[in-house]
């Protein structure tokens, strides 16, 4: 399929990876990060560098590929690419639960080598069952500081804190509740320091497979195995509140733009999207015939419908999102609300839970949303979903990664503030 049309118009294909096929393993998901004009993902045992395509660079630019191996340290499963990040800008995970921290401009420079150059190895201890502790997510903080979290197979959280302005800086301890791991730290020469270290957070028994934090990075969100989706703050390493599936383990998670919401999905085959403001449960998406692998918020789309109604007291809000099930379906979903004049979301429809982690309540008493659209874009379980300000990205368990154009619409290219 090249192309397929939305409410707003018609997606259409920009660009493939279509070399080489990687076999299903949900651990090994291929995924995809597009930003500041680079596209970075993983397939099989490589992480993948190059320019993003079709973003006005040269023909031979857009064709240069830097493909780099980590073996013996495990193949990549996850990755975060954040411009900019003073600690550099890529951060990877394994499967040995081995993280580096890299510099993309660095390794662009040495395309022709498969080889890693420079940066930082974290090596972290195995989870006490002796089994390698598997990297299941990582994400940079948006505050910018270089500081990033790591969530492991054996449930806990790995969280990093930069104190430097360069590569070859050590990572400190800001003394906060935890245990502390001491690490070593090995540059461009292979030598060791060991000044880096690392709190650990153990958040439940279960794998933590994806986890997300708020735009102002005080809070994330982790979906978690044992089918609860937790909030936590961060600085006082609390858990704030959670919330049950009705069915399964969470298996994705991501939050609004404006932090007023949290998308989830998993072995329910639902999305099912959250109040942070009123810790509720505002509406269950039905739409997948499969488990729901990636979730994620179009933070570029306003509805036209987006503004003050005339005569009335309250403005109209539409958030849009998608989602990518392992049934090879992408859905395309919105979620209309109403402000009342203080700003706070008026929602006729929601479900009233308890404390703290919250079960989820009787199917009788859901309220169920369809989805805008679905469409099957790739042949193998999908894996990954992702918005750009012109695109939508989706990668598949058999190692493909497509770009589609946004359909040019005028009120779909407004950027949202928070």
């Amino acid at each position: 399929m090249n192309e397929w049309d939305a409410p707003e118009g018609s997606y259409r294909m920009r660009w493939e990876r279509r070399s080489g096929f990687v076999s299903f393993a949900p651990h090994r998901a291929t995924r995809a990060t597009c930003r500041g004009g680079w596209l970075v993902y993983h397939v099989g045992d490589r992480l993948v560098l190059q320019r993003t395509p079709g973003c006005g660079g040269s023909r031979k630019e857009e064709a240069k590929v830097k493909e780099i191996l980590l073996m013996p340290h495990g193949a990549p499963t996850c990755h975060d690419h954040r411009p900019g990040t003073p600690a550099g800008d890529v951060v990877v995970g394994t499967s040995t639960g081995d993280v580096f921290v890299l510099l993309l401009e660095e390794q662009w420079k040495e395309a022709s080598t498969s080889k890693l150059v420079g940066g930082i190895h974290l090596v972290a201890e195995n989870s006490p069952t002796g089994l390698k502790n598997r990297c299941m997510d990582v994400a940079w903080s948006p505050k910018g500081d270089g500081s990033f979290v790591v969530c492991h197979q054996d449930g806990s959280l790995h969280l990093f804190q930069k104190r430097g302005s360069s590569l070859g800086d050590g990572f400190q301890d800001d003394k906060s509740e935890g245990t502390l791991m001491r690490l070593g730290s090995y540059g461009r020469r292979g030598t060791v320091e060991q000044s880096n270290h690392m709190d650990r957070m153990q958040v439940c028994a279960a794998p933590i497979h994806a986890l997300c934090f708020s735009p102002d990075g005080k809070a994330l969100a982790t979906a978690c195995g044992d089918g609860v989706l937790r909030v936590w703050d961060l600085e006082r390493r609390q858990l704030l509140y959670g919330f049950s599936s009705f069915y399964g383990a969470f298996l994705c998670c991501t939050w609004s733009n404006d932090g007023k919401y949290i998308a989830a999905g998993g072995e329910d085959d639902t999305v099912t999207i959250y109040s942070v403001m009123e810790r509720t449960t505002v509406v269950w998406g039905e739409g997948h015939d499969s488990f729901v692998s990636a979730v994620a918020f179009d933070n570029w789309f306003v509805s036209p419908e987006a503004t003050v109604v005339a005569g009335a007291p309250a403005n109209v809000k539409t958030y849009r999102l998608a989602s990518a099930g392992q049934d090879t379906k992408v859905c395309l979903w919105e979620l209309r609300v109403q402000e009342d004049e203080n700003g706070m979301d008026t929602l006729d429809q929601v479900v009233e839970v308890g404390d703290r982690i919250q079960p989820p309540p009787c199917r009788s008493d859901m309220c169920f949303l369809a989805p805008l659209c679905e469409h099957k874009l790739h042949q193998e379980p999908l894996s990954f979903v992702g918005f750009t300000e012109d695109a939508l990205l989706t990668c598949c368990h058999g190692g493909q990664v497509r770009i589609w154009d946004r359909p040019p619409i005028e009120h779909a290219r407004s950027p949202r503030s928070p």
